[in-house]
């Protein structure tokens, strides 16, 4: 076996057209409902020799039956690379277990489409708005929610990307935590995007008219803190 999966580290791979292809590691912790993945984490405890992985294999709401089985046997043959020794681990999108969001520091983003939507992949003229909600006082998940002001709630933190322009509305019963994740992902989408982006915090009440603008129902009243729902329920899905 080579050295390349004796190191500590992590590796992701993204399944297209029935086949394995790695996954950008300015992407790692980002995940579209529309597609299948397989992430592979190398450790080794201190003080001694034997290497450990974890095999974990994403399965996105959208994706496609043959993209699961792809996904399924590619993680066998992987696991029979590394000698049989992995723990393998199935994540259901919205129900990731606490091991897979350790790696991405409690944080994982869940995007609809496939990554092809992106910002990174289409002209910034051709941008289409979404609208990501944060969630979680420990472990802050990020969810894309429909572009509407029914999906806003006083409890939760939501970005607006715009493409070039970024949004961070903190509901007024929002955490810290809630707060800084999404801070975080803005400040991490302007590096991203080479300092094109203009960023602005909004607070619940605003009345910016532009940003407003994107809701087709424009400004009014949004949902109380119970209807966003109970923060960290995180359900393990390791088997």
């Amino acid at each position: 076996m080579g050295k390349r999966w004796k190191k500590p580290g992590l590796e992701i791979w993204r399944i297209e057209n029935f086949n394995v292809k790695p996954w950008p590691k300015d992407q790692y912790g980002n995940f579209y409902t529309g597609d299948s993945y397989i992430i592979l984490s190398t450790s080794k405890k201190p003080h001694q020799n034997k290497i450990n992985w974890d095999i974990h294999y994403w399965l996105g709401k959208g994706s496609t039956a043959g993209e699961y089985a792809t996904a399924d046997y590619k993680t066998v043959e992987l696991d029979e690379y590394l000698g049989g020794g992995p723990i393998q681990h199935r994540e259901v999108e919205g129900h990731e277990s606490m091991l897979l969001m350790s790696y991405f520091n409690d944080q994982i983003k869940n995007f609809k489409g496939g990554f092809e939507s992106g910002f990174n992949h289409v002209k910034p003229s051709e941008y289409q708005p979404w609208l990501l909600h944060f969630k979680g006082k420990k472990h802050v998940r990020v969810l894309q929610v429909t572009l509407e002001r029914v999906s806003l709630n006083s409890g939760d933190v939501f970005v607006l990307d715009t493409g070039l322009v970024l949004y961070q509305w903190n509901g007024k019963s929002s955490s810290g935590q809630e707060r800084l994740k999404a801070a975080l992902y803005c400040r991490a989408l302007d590096d991203e995007r080479r300092g094109l982006p203009e960023a602005f915090v909004l607070e619940d009440g605003d009345q910016d008219e532009k940003f407003w603008s994107y809701f087709r129902d424009g400004y009014g009243k949004v949902g109380s803190p119970n209807e966003g729902g109970v923060d960290d329920e995180i359900i393990s899905s390791e088997k």
